[in-house]
């Protein structure tokens, strides 16, 4: 746990590094979606998600949370413009459920070419096995870590030899507890209670359709695997090789298709082998709703909020997270 009563620490506790991703789909004047192809080829900031009509945002990482919202919204409204110039203007929709859907082929998946051609084949394999229209689900993943500063001076506190598997433990320890308490962010933000008939029952539209769900994204509606995955959290190779079984045993192709709502991520790409020999970057925050009330999708207070819950828990008694504590804190997300 960190030790925030420490001078230097409870200073600097607010510090930190901020990155964010913000999926949207784009429409037509009339609400429908859009079959137009990309409109953004080679933009290392605005990429694709699922489908081709699908825009994700990326940010860089900054050391403030303003700074990271400033960017979100730069680039939004970078697509905005863009949009508004093509020969049949589109639009950014503003919520995390999807507008009215004719049928499957009314979500188009990404193409890619070249030497990115497997993600093309990655996503008709995620058609096949989860269907299109729970793909059409567009949401905010806040990236946060602590800064180096703050963890070498609790690592100090703390004693030991080996700082980076000190690190891993903060982050470890830290994804325990925020899945266990992530459920919080869902009830604060949750931004998506409606749905366009025509996702419950196909080719009816236009009516208003209510779950009783909050956030029908990160209900069991939405994103979620097909079993309760269990993770190892006794280290940054235990944490990696608890998903590589899931993929052994046939349940992932991959593991970017755990839908699990908090992740733990290395530096750079994604990948187990890089968790494995550089250790763990940083948390991902992935149950955020669109806020359809502001320019970029996310409030600000929203994103200081996570960051407070995740200090408080990072200062907390290490917590014991046997498998059925696993299993009822990822039902509570529900």
């Amino acid at each position: 746990m960190l030790h925030v009563k420490n001078e230097y620490i409870r200073k600097h506790l607010l510090d930190g590094n901020f990155g964010l991703e913000k999926e949207g789909l784009r429409v037509l004047a009339d609400g429908k979606i859009s079959h137009s192809v990309h409109p953004f080829p080679g933009d290392e900031h605005i990429v694709r998600d699922f489908c081709e009509n699908q825009t994700e945002i990326n940010t860089s990482v900054h050391s403030g949370i303003d700074d990271a919202v400033r960017e979100l919204e730069y680039h939004q409204q970078r697509i905005c413009e863009g949009l508004q110039k093509l020969p049949r203007r589109e639009y950014l929709w503003l919520f995390s459920n999807p507008p009215y859907i004719e049928n499957e082929r009314d979500i188009p998946v990404a193409v890619f070419s070249g030497s990115s051609a497997s993600k093309t084949a990655y996503r008709e394999y995620l058609s096949d096995k989860y269907g299109r229209y729970k793909m059409t689900f567009s949401g905010i993943h806040v990236n946060f870590s602590f800064t180096e500063d703050v963890l070498r001076a609790d690592f100090a506190l703390q004693g030991g030899e080996d700082f980076s598997a000190y690190k891993d433990s903060v982050y470890l320890d830290l994804a325990k507890k925020m899945t266990s308490y992530g459920w919080i962010l869902v009830a604060v933000t949750a931004a998506s209670p409606l749905l366009d008939s025509s996702f419950v029952e196909k080719g009816v539209y236009g009516r208003d359709v209510f779950t009783g769900m909050a956030s029908v994204r990160c209900s069991e509606m939405g994103y979620w695997n097909h079993f309760t995955p269990v993770l190892q959290y006794g280290s940054a190779a235990a944490y990696a090789d608890s998903i590589k079984k899931y993929v052994d045993k046939g349940y992932l192709t991959a593991p970017s298709e755990l839908y699990y709502p908090i992740r733990l991520k290395p530096r750079g790409e994604n990948r187990l082998d890089a968790m494995r020999k550089n250790g763990i970057d940083h948390i991902e925050l992935r149950m955020f709703d669109l806020n359809p009330l502001t320019e970029s999708g996310v409030e600000k207070k929203d994103i200081a909020f996570a960051q407070l819950l995740m200090i408080w828990l990072a200062a907390m008694d290490e917590l014991p997270f046997p498998e059925k504590d696993q299993v009822q804190a990822v039902q509570n997300f529900n």
